[in-house]
């Protein structure tokens, strides 16, 4: 039996097997250098281990060793992002390029092309293309049954996410709000620890410009969970109809195949990864921002501009008629809950069944080592 270090946040549970044939010794990966130089946050760092390993296998991060490594990345690879870091990225694509660097693992498509437009000017790229494979994210599946909507049941919403405003959490009490105002059966339950303002990236750096929208949490029709464990989130979204992700920047989305594995489906936007996983009609709905070649959302970069909360304002808006009309659709044709439903869990059996990915990556594992 092999020994293989990884990692054990949350991500690190999407993107190893969940159950392997090697033993897998899990620890915390230091990845958040970044708080004193940025671009280092590209190096995947651990307290060292008096035992040995086969084979080192991160998420998002390089790792400066004699070891057999693989990395699975979301996005960008070498994760070097800021001012001055030419030359930390040049040294870590040059450990892409090691014979001990076995595999490149691509969570999506869009990982694809950021990969390719973030290294065009690297004259290795080619080489190390051949090093990189996609494997999507896995999850158990929790249910095989799919939903059905009863009309006149009142639809159950909830919205996951700590960036608040970033995943959408504006949007969502946004709609909410148009909802009891044209005495639409919906009720939303909030799951966030209210994380929103100028230290996330996508958000308007006046913090107080969000306050008008926040009185919305006392509304009627919401509920407000705070920050609860996985598995109680789990357990609601069992119990909801839809899962509300309208984010502005996502790479993948974790809680979309959680959701999808409780049957539920998912009310997104079509940026990053989330259109190669969530599909209209098909197993959720997809609403539009207006985007990039690559798939990021346009208005990224107007984030400096002055006018930026009243773009910003109006991108809520946008996506809240989206989702109301999207919405009022299901409650007139019920019918089409029924086969989201069924779409759900037949996306996570034939794309991201925890049984099938992960014999796929012990398979990775043994052709390494």
């Amino acid at each position: 039996m092999s020994k293989v270090l990884t990692g054990n946040s949350y991500p690190y549970s999407f993107n190893t097997p969940r159950n392997s044939k090697h033993l897998l010794s899990r620890t915390k990966f230091i990845l958040y250098q970044g708080r004193f130089w940025r671009p280092a946050e590209g190096i995947a760092l651990w307290k060292p281990l008096k035992e040995k390993h086969d084979l080192i296998h991160t998420f998002n991060g390089i790792v400066l060793t004699k070891v057999p490594w693989i990395v699975t990345f979301e996005s960008i690879l070498p994760r070097t992002i800021g001012r001055a870091s030419s030359k930390l990225q040049f040294v870590l694509r040059e450990k892409l390029l090691q014979e001990n660097c076995k595999q490149i693992i691509a969570i999506s498509d869009y990982a694809l092309r950021r990969f390719e437009v973030f290294n065009q000017d690297w004259q290795s790229l080619d080489v190390v293309k051949k090093k990189i494979i996609k494997i999507p994210p896995n999850v158990i599946l929790y249910t095989d049954k799919p939903k059905k909507y009863t009309p006149g049941e009142v639809i159950n919403l909830v919205f996951i996410g700590n960036d608040f405003a970033r995943k959408g959490g504006v949007v969502a009490l946004r709609v909410a709000d148009k909802a009891k105002g044209l005495g639409l059966p919906i009720r939303l339950h909030i799951i966030s620890s209210m994380n929103y303002g100028p230290q996330v990236y996508t958000d308007c750096f006046d913090k107080q410009k969000y306050n008008k929208d926040l009185e919305l949490l006392t509304s009627s029709n919401i509920v407000f969970h705070g920050e609860i464990p996985n598995s109680e989130v789990l357990d609601i979204l069992g119990k909801s109809h839809f899962h509300l992700l309208p984010t502005l920047d996502d790479t993948y989305g974790y809680s979309v195949l959680e959701s999808f594995s409780c049957g539920t489906p998912v009310i997104t936007t079509n940026v990053c990864a989330l259109p190669e996983i969530v599909h209209n009609a098909g197993n959720g709905i997809v609403v539009d921002l207006e985007i990039t070649s690559i798939g990021q959302w346009e208005l990224l970069k107007e984030r400096s501009s002055n006018n930026y909360w009243n773009m910003l304002s109006d991108v809520f808006e946008s996506l809240a008629d989206q989702i109301i009309i999207a919405l009022s659709d299901v409650i007139n044709n019920p019918h089409t809950y029924n086969i989201m439903s069924e779409g759900a869990i037949r996306q996570i059996s034939s794309f991201h069944h925890s049984g099938d990915t992960g014999m796929r990556i012990d398979n990775i594992y043994s052709e390494c080592i």
